[in-house]
């Protein structure tokens, strides 16, 4: 009985799992609402990217159309430009950008900061 009542949630888990990743959605991140820069997307590189000590040049993200990437000297963070400034480019920036490998996070910048010098 034990291994039925397993069985049945595993699949009941499964499927749900499916359902989640197949919505259709219009590629983009839930708008967060507010205030936030329209022109860059702040992105978190994971800890093994970071120890690549690649200097990241917009060709390497071909998701999407980035004018320029910022990279940060000793941080995990770099700074994405998009080519075409609009709200709803950074939602579709981010969604297309979280799905890569090298990414541990990729969000709204939603403060108006003096601008770090690359490398």
């Amino acid at each position: 009985m034990k291994k039925i009542v397993l069985g049945i949630i595993v699949i009941v888990f499964s499927l749900t799992l499916l359902a989640c990743n197949n919505q259709d959605d219009n590629g983009m991140i839930p708008d967060p609402g507010g205030k936030f820069l329209y022109d860059r997307v702040i992105v978190m590189l994971t800890h093994e990217a970071f120890l690549m000590g690649k200097i990241w040049q917009p060709s390497d993200f071909t998701e999407f159309e980035f004018s320029d990437v910022v990279n940060i000297a000793g941080s995990r963070m770099l700074i994405f430009h998009l080519a075409k400034p609009s709200r709803d480019n950074v939602l579709t920036a981010i969604y297309r950008l979280r799905k890569r490998l090298e990414i541990f996070s990729a969000e709204v910048d939603n403060f108006d900061w003096p601008m770090p010098s690359p490398h």
